[in-house]
């Protein structure tokens, strides 16, 4: 299994940080997405950009085992309230 990571330069954003890392995923053609939590803006771009959303929890070896064997769920809609994670300075 290869792999290689993605820098998240939206980390630190105030707002719109979804938006910018589901747009800098789709910048390196990633097809999909494992994860637990989609705001809906970032769920709408990843949609939008035709990449596949899944839910899922555990080790990444795990997680990338249950994804081959076709194991984990798609997501269909975003699971996080919009503006969940912005906080005020």
């Amino acid at each position: 299994m290869e792999f290689h990571t993605i820098p998240n330069g939206a980390g630190r954003a105030g707002e719109g940080a979804g938006i910018q890392a589901a747009q800098t995923l789709a910048n390196e053609g990633v097809e999909a997405v494992i994860g637990v939590n989609f705001g809906p803006n970032a769920f709408m771009t990843l949609k939008y950009a035709g990449i596949k959303i899944f839910s899922g929890r555990g080790t990444i070896a795990n997680v990338i085992e249950q994804f081959n064997k076709g194991e984990l769920e798609e997501v269909q809609r975003s699971n996080v309230p919009k503006k969940a994670g912005q906080f005020s300075r």
